[in-house]
């Protein structure tokens, strides 16, 4: 699971995230890559390549796959955030 993330926010954070379920649609497991905030160190000039890896749930049969963007609390900030190269490669 990776993506290419940058976030300028002084409260936000943003990550991908990928759900596990089984046949009846159940969630089984999570996995997601950290969150980018504003703890960035570009300050959201550049994107940030944010990964996980790990081993799919047994039974699973269905994944979604999310983008998160979490704006934070403060009302009167401006909030930029980009995406790029989203990715969720299986392999045996």
């Amino acid at each position: 699971l990776a993506a290419f993330i940058s976030s300028i926010n002084e409260e936000g954070a943003s990550r991908l995230i990928a759900t596990f379920q089984d046949a009846n649609g159940k969630k089984i497991g999570e996995a997601f890559t950290p969150k980018v905030d504003e703890e960035d160190p570009t300050n959201g000039v550049a994107l940030l390549l944010t990964k996980q890896d790990g081993i799919v749930p047994v039974g699973t049969r269905k994944i979604e796959i999310r983008l998160q963007f979490q704006s934070g609390k403060c009302e009167d900030c401006e909030s930029s955030v980009y995406a790029d190269i989203l990715s969720f490669v299986m392999t045996r």
